[in-house]
């Protein structure tokens, strides 16, 4: 039982809900009912057996990735994470291995049978670069000064676009409206990837600040090992700084559609009031804790913020597809 137990804590399984969570109310909440000129019935590319599909496969490329980066980062965990360490415990080297090739392998032959499903075969290159990604971060680039931050971030994004992209064959169903709904698609699916880019992003930083003993011992390179403590966290407030910035943005466009049409003052105020409670106090107050914060388990309480703010901002596609009338 606790084998079965730890294998889960192996692959970060709340993690995999969370992407699990983002692709499912990517294809209901935002491509399913499609918002031009009202909400139309559509039908999907990926019939629902198939969205399982794929989304098991992006679940399995990722359960993969952390995997292989456990495998290769016990003895930065030795210091970091001695209680939490299970490769060389409670599964061997070998049998982290064979699962790491078992998901890989299973969820890229998902990926090229999906593409081939919906008439774009090379789309199984998305869960082969994927895979690779998350192999070279495992092995070197989470070494390095934000290049491996970067890199994890911008997977995680991938996981918002991966849906759109099986979906393509969606828009020559609907050429002849496609420029609107293309707009309104890719506009918000990106804004929304950008947004998952970024909250990963800052919290790839802080779990930076938070694991440097033993990322010292593993001869890692990391931005505050490289620069500073002081440094990691005047980034980090830098990115910060620029999201509820992105945010106020969005908020202003928001408003301005609201002062044009009355027919979405619901939708455009509790959409600001909603944005600026749940994430953007929140990031405030994240800029005073990184300011106070000099202890791991400091860095562990932003880094646990963030989980949520992420969750808030995953959870916006519900607002969004029970709030536009």
């Amino acid at each position: 039982m606790n084998a079965v137990i730890d294998f889960f804590r192996l692959i970060r399984w709340i993690n995999l809900l969370y992407i699990a969570l983002t692709q499912c109310l990517i294809r209901f909440c935002l491509i399913g009912p499609i918002y031009a000129n009202g909400f139309i019935a559509i039908d999907y590319s990926l019939n629902s057996f198939d969205f399982f599909l794929l989304v098991l496969s992006t679940v399995l490329i990722a359960g993969s990735g952390y995997i292989i980066n456990d495998y290769f980062d016990v003895k930065a965990d030795e210091i970091n994470k001695p209680n939490r360490i299970i490769i060389d415990r409670t599964i061997s080297r070998r049998n982290a291995i064979l699962w790491h090739l078992a998901f890989n392998f299973i969820g890229i032959s998902l990926g090229f049978y999906l593409g081939a499903k919906v008439g774009y075969w090379q789309l199984g290159f998305i869960h082969i670069i994927c895979m690779a990604s998350l192999w070279l971060y495992s092995t070197w680039l989470k070494k390095t000064v934000i290049i491996g931050n970067v890199l994890v971030s911008s997977l995680t994004a991938f996981v918002v676009m991966t849906v759109i992209y099986f979906e393509q064959s969606l828009w020559l169903e609907l050429k002849p409206r496609m420029p609107e709904i293309f707009r309104y698609i890719y506009k918000f699916a990106f804004g929304y990837a950008g947004f998952a880019f970024l909250t990963n992003f800052i919290r790839e930083v802080v779990k930076d600040m938070e694991d440097i003993k033993g990322d010292l011992q593993d001869k890692c390179r990391t931005l505050p090992i490289v620069f500073g403590i002081r440094a990691g966290k005047n980034f980090a407030i830098f990115l910060i700084i620029i999201m509820i910035s992105i945010l106020g943005i969005y908020e202003y466009y928001q408003a301005l559609d609201y002062a044009e049409s009355q027919g979405l003052a619901f939708y455009r105020v509790k959409s600001i009031r909603l944005i600026f409670t749940f994430i953007q106090l929140p990031l405030v107050y994240l800029i005073i804790l990184l300011l106070k914060a000099d202890k791991p388990s400091d860095f562990k309480k932003i880094s646990n913020i963030l989980k949520v703010i992420m969750m808030v901002g995953i959870l916006y596609l519900v607002f969004l597809y029970f709030s536009v009338e």
